[in-house]
């Protein structure tokens, strides 16, 4: 019997996530937010509580918006919780691609992510 361990389980949801994310499943994404979910970006709380960020998933969904790793994903295990670091490239159709550094943070206990840390912000294309 193969056992999985706690790095391996957040890197198999992270996937489901992103995959999630890119077929517009709203209800996967909820499944991955803790309630509490802090959205930090460039070091300071830019959204907090998955109720209030949800809708920026829709807005993102109805614009057609598609991401794909990258870089990464590295994973650190920090006891209780595990960090997904990756590099991010944003598509919008018609609109602009960007690139993004993100570190997702999952609570092992939950197997929700707690946190999103996202820097390195630039526009690639228009």
């Amino acid at each position: 019997m193969q056992h999985t361990t706690k790095s391996e389980t957040v890197l198999m949801a992270f996937k489901r996530y992103i995959d999630a994310f890119n077929n517009c499943d709203l209800e996967e994404i909820k499944r991955q937010l803790n309630v509490d979910v802090e959205i930090l970006f460039n070091g300071a709380i830019a959204s907090q509580g998955r109720d209030t960020i949800i809708p920026d998933y829709d807005s993102d969904f109805m614009i057609g918006k598609q991401v794909e790793v990258t870089r990464g994903p590295v994973i650190q295990d920090n006891g209780e919780t595990v960090d997904v670091d990756v590099t991010l490239v944003a598509t919008t159709p018609g609109i602009e691609v960007v690139q993004l550094d993100v570190v997702y943070k999952y609570d092992v206990s939950s197997m929700t992510q707690v946190r999103h840390i996202i820097d390195n912000v630039k526009k690639l294309s228009s």
